[in-house]
């Protein structure tokens, strides 16, 4: 039979969803997050024959932060519920409308973010001088937004140089503090899991290493480099999915002198 005066609704739910920035030529009604299509959007619902198609769409952006005020802030979803009916129903059913349903949900995934800095560590001449050792200490912090991650491994490399010496800290005990290849001079570090929201709610993850550089004479009237860029991988539980991100290589901001 033909469907007579079909409407469609979607119900929209998730606190990641921009409401304000809702595209699409039905109705939403901004109160309940309903988004309605009726033959005067869409003339086709005017009357629907037996194995018809047809489509509406319509789009929100999602939010660039996330809402989290406190550690249970996670695992965030977007939702749709829709629904098509139409007050024709077929002589045979014993209902008073033909009723269409159909759901979605998508998981937002979270995000991780490593920062990577050196600092005088009150040990050798300060600003550095030629042959004579000057020492820095490398910090490593981690915050994570979101979702809980797990098998996070982070690695980096000395550069042409700075040597290590082996004074090494990390803020959790679990999973010990990074660790250093000579052969390779990769600093690496490798923590099974972290809480969703650590180092937006409450302090990050921080580790800490020492490292000596003792300027030659060829690097006179330039920065020092000490560390190239920090690489950092893991996967996301909610998502399943892997999360890669970075921070970029330094260089002290000193000038050597002779």
């Amino acid at each position: 039979v033909n469907l007579q005066d079909a409407v469609i609704k979607v119900k929209v739910s998730g606190l990641m969803f921009d409401l304000a920035s809702y595209q699409g030529n039905g109705f939403f009604d901004s109160a309940n997050n309903i988004i309605t299509w009726n033959a005067s959007q869409e003339p086709g619902l005017k009357s629907l024959a037996p194995n018809a198609e047809g489509a509406v769409s319509f789009s929100f952006k999602v939010k660039t932060l996330y809402p989290i005020k406190k550690l249970s802030d996670k695992n965030f979803t977007l939702k749709a519920q829709g629904e098509i009916s139409s007050p024709t129903v077929p002589y045979y059913i014993a209902s008073d409308k033909t009723v269409g349903l159909a759901n979605v949900e998508t998981k937002i995934g979270g995000r991780v973010e490593i920062s990577a800095f050196a600092e005088y560590n009150k040990k050798g001449p300060y600003p550095p001088q030629i042959n004579k050792p000057t020492r820095y200490l490398v910090h490593w912090i981690i915050k994570n937004y979101a979702t809980d991650i797990k098998d996070v491994k982070i690695s980096s490399v000395l550069r042409s140089g700075a040597t290590w010496t082996n004074a090494v800290n990390a803020s959790i005990d679990t999973d010990g503090a990074p660790t250093y290849n000579e052969r390779t001079q990769e600093v690496s570090w490798n923590i099974s899991r972290i809480i969703a929201n650590k180092g937006i709610v409450g302090k990050p993850i921080e580790a800490t290493f020492e490292v000596e550089i003792a300027p030659s004479i060829s690097q006179v009237g330039s920065p020092l480099p000490i560390l190239s860029d920090t690489r950092l991988t893991a996967t996301d539980e909610f998502t399943n999915l892997q999360i890669k991100t970075g921070a970029t290589s330094f260089q002290t901001v000193d000038i050597v002198r002779q």
